[in-house]
């Protein structure tokens, strides 16, 4: 029997979890995971699971530090599931910073509505019928968002707008259309 776990970086969460979480819990985590894996293995079998974490930097704008942790999990079937997020933090604060920290009080809807617009342009360049697509796959606003160089990337995981062939796109919106939706010190000078 073997069980292979490939690990980059420490432990991260990939969803907001409501107690506080130590090594020793999420060590017990895995090893429960892995112990009730065995029961139904049959004798002389192997799997081979594989979860890898890979931490990125990504530079910085403003004061502002950016990260990806890009992660992939592999428990049998026909594929592995990568799931990607990004970090932001600000240098001056030193806390963490969340796409609603961004925005501008009462701007969400305006915000949403041009994460709506960069949505419309992707599924362009994957389907010629915008109307047809979203029937299928509808848009829904991520809140996994980075800063860049000239706007705001908005990363979707697989299977979130679209099927796991097309990846995970990543929706952008250009400062120049921000103005007034971000708060200022969020735009490069």
């Amino acid at each position: 029997m073997r069980v292979l776990i490939i690990a980059n970086s420490k432990p991260t969460e990939s969803a907001p979890i409501k107690t506080n979480v130590n090594q020793t819990m999420v060590k017990a985590a895995i090893d429960d995971f892995a112990s009730s894996q065995f029961i139904d293995m049959p004798e002389g079998g192997s799997w081979a699971y594989s979860l890898m974490v890979t931490p990125e930097y990504l530079g910085h704008v403003s004061d502002f530090e950016l990260f990806e942790i890009n992660t992939y999990v592999f428990t049998g079937g026909a594929h592995g599931m990568p799931y990607s997020e990004y970090l932001i933090f600000d240098l001056g604060t030193k806390k963490q910073i969340k796409l609603e920290d961004m925005l501008q009080s009462g701007k969400e809807s305006r915000f949403k509505a041009l994460a709506y617009d960069a949505y419309k342009t992707w599924v362009k360049t994957v389907d010629d019928d915008v109307s047809s697509y979203e029937k299928n796959w509808p848009f829904t606003l991520s809140d996994n968002a980075t800063l860049t160089d000239k706007g705001i990337d908005i990363r979707y995981q697989h299977y979130a707008i679209g099927p796991y062939a097309y990846g995970m796109p990543v929706l952008s919106i250009p400062y120049s259309k921000l103005d007034g939706v971000i708060k200022p010190h969020f735009i490069p000078k």
